[in-house]
């Protein structure tokens, strides 16, 4: 599997707000104290100087348009961005969202040799 890189300074867009989803302030309220505010302090740091090195943002590998951002040592938030808008869909540990990772990477790969086989 292909080891996902941060977005480049250049491809970062510009998020004026953040749009929370019911099931991430529903996860956000089970992390620890000291969880929260880590999570609260790289959401700031995402808004205010993205670019800053401590903004470690990565594409996930699927489903597309997704992106895993560091929250913490082990903690990271699942985001999409549309528009201006960064929408927080989850937060959970980086376990977790290596698994999804890697399960949509193999149901890709899997489509990909399904595709090749009617093809030949």
């Amino acid at each position: 599997m292909p080891e996902a890189r941060a977005v480049a300074e250049q491809d970062l867009p510009h998020i004026e707000q953040l749009v929370l989803t019911r099931e991430f302030t529903r996860r956000y309220s089970d992390l620890s104290p000291f969880a929260r505010k880590h999570c609260a302090r790289a959401l700031e740091r995402l808004l205010t100087t993205p670019r800053n090195p401590a903004v470690s943002l990565r594409p996930l590998v699927s489903p597309a348009g997704y992106y895993e951002l560091r929250v913490g040592h082990r903690d990271r938030a699942v985001l999409r961005i549309e528009g201006a808008s960064a929408v927080l869909v989850d937060v959970a540990s980086f376990r977790e969202v290596a698994r999804l990772s890697a399960r949509a990477s193999r149901c890709l790969r899997f489509e990909r040799r399904q595709v090749l086989r009617q093809r030949g």
